[in-house]
């Protein structure tokens, strides 16, 4: 069995959002749960996989998808063994209304593992993304100051009184135990995944 390590990050903001994430051999719309949750997602929006010019997409979005294009396939019925990965490859994830949110998936490391386990992020960066108002999310990453001028104020404010939150934070255990919560919560929906989850 196969254990990858993807360095995944915001397109265009590498050094700022970024997470290392370490999965075994799952199918893709496993992979596509891990990552969001791992970026602090509310997972509640349509996605889709670019791999070597093929796109994967969620059972939701596949009828459509594959009535415009046959070339479409359903995420879930691909393992990552399955599309022959190597070291120093790169593929895409696209999340959200009209692909607002583009992560870059890059292959740092590939080995044999005995035992299947959840996902496990070892390294990360930024707080992830901010789906209730993408706008501030790309305000935070393009200005940078220490003041940020609130349109509803009228006037500039501390950069921490108008984030609801510190953009920078990023902790690797808190979002650990917040992947095997709802991984496992979500398994318990999709019966394909079911028999993928180790017993814990």
């Amino acid at each position: 069995m196969k254990r990858y390590t993807f360095f995944i990050y915001l397109k265009n903001e590498e050094a700022k959002i970024n997470r290392t994430i370490k999965i075994d051999d799952y199918n893709l719309n496993f992979l596509a749960y891990s990552i969001m949750i791992a970026f602090n997602s509310q997972c509640d929006a349509l996605y889709s996989f670019i791999i070597k010019d093929i796109r994967y997409v969620s059972r939701i979005d596949y009828p459509l998808a594959h009535s415009l294009d046959e070339r479409y396939k359903k995420d879930e019925e691909y393992i990552l063994s399955s599309l022959h990965l190597h070291i120093g490859d790169s593929f895409i994830f696209n999340y959200g209304k009209n692909e607002w949110f583009s992560f870059i998936i890059k292959v740092i490391n590939i080995e044999d593992c005995e035992e299947k386990e959840l996902p496990n992020i070892i390294d990360g960066k930024g707080y992830g993304i901010y789906e209730l108002n993408p706008l501030l999310l790309k305000y935070y990453l393009e200005v940078d100051d220490d003041y940020l001028y609130s349109p509803k104020l009228k006037r500039k404010v501390k950069r921490e009184d108008y984030l609801p939150f510190n953009f920078d934070d990023c902790d690797i255990a808190k979002i650990n135990e917040k992947v095997k919560q709802d991984l496992n919560k979500i398994a318990s929906f999709y019966s394909s995944q079911k028999e993928m989850l180790p017993a814990y």
